[in-house]
């Protein structure tokens, strides 16, 4: 090939390099979604030297993670009238208990008119809070269980579970604690059977220990947490 003709190739790779450099420059960078992860675990939308641009949300094309983006962002800028972009109506639950929490107002789940996604309103901002006081004082106590392992999850500590009363919302509380921490310690304190078999799948699966199978005693669950459980293993 001619010296002309190399230049001109060279040039026009050039400039397609150059086009498409400056189109990712102009798309918002999303860590909106990663930022709502590390914001579930921790248990708070309360960090005060961070900011969340909603608009960013836009460009989050899966609908679960495009919600988890829109929680993040009402929380952070405390602004509920953002949950009204979250498409799952679980979800929408999950940012009022959010920006609740971010508030320290409670008032804001009042804004559900369905009882239950008002108790689970209540137990997300206690977690939020990591004030369990709150577990204290639900009017439906069959959400004590999800409530007091939300704030043991937020403060890293099984005690809370103890407070939860009776023995089953103690189990589950163990249970949803032992699973979020990968905590095997939290299983062995479960006395129902089926949450401490649940308990044990859900720290297989999530932490990809197959091995913690063997400690489940319903065979029927057996074989399911192998093979969710080596999945982790292998990804």
């Amino acid at each position: 090939m001619p010296l002309e003709g190399k230049t001109f190739v060279l040039i026009a790779v050039l400039l397609v390099v150059l086009m498409v450099v400056f189109y990712l420059s102009q798309k918002p960078v999303d860590t909106s979604v990663e930022r709502v992860k590390n914001l579930s675990n921790a248990g708070g939308g309360t960090e005060s030297n961070m900011t969340v641009n909603a608009s960013q949300c836009d460009y989050v094309l899966n609908e679960t993670l495009r919600d988890l983006c829109y929680t993040l962002a009402a929380a952070y800028n405390k602004d509920v009238l953002l949950c009204g972009y979250v498409q799952s109506a679980y979800n929408r639950v999950g940012c009022h208990g959010w920006v609740a929490g971010a508030l320290n107002n409670l008032s804001i789940c009042g804004y559900l008119s369905n009882p239950a996604y008002v108790n689970t309103c209540y137990a997300l901002a206690a977690k939020s809070l990591q004030d369990v006081s709150i577990c204290n004082n639900l009017k439906d106590r069959n959400y004590s269980g999800l409530c007091y392992g939300g704030v043991a999850v937020a403060r890293k500590d099984l005690s809370v579970c103890e407070e939860a009363g009776e023995q089953s919302f103690e189990d589950e509380c163990y249970a949803r604690a032992g699973v979020e921490l990968k905590n095997v310690s939290a299983c062995e304190r479960i006395l129902i059977q089926q949450d401490r078999d649940w308990c044990y799948q859900g720290i297989a699966i999530a932490a990809g220990r197959p091995s913690l199978c063997d400690k489940i005693q319903n065979q029927d669950a057996v074989k399911n947490c192998y093979s969710r459980a080596q999945e982790g293993v292998s990804s």
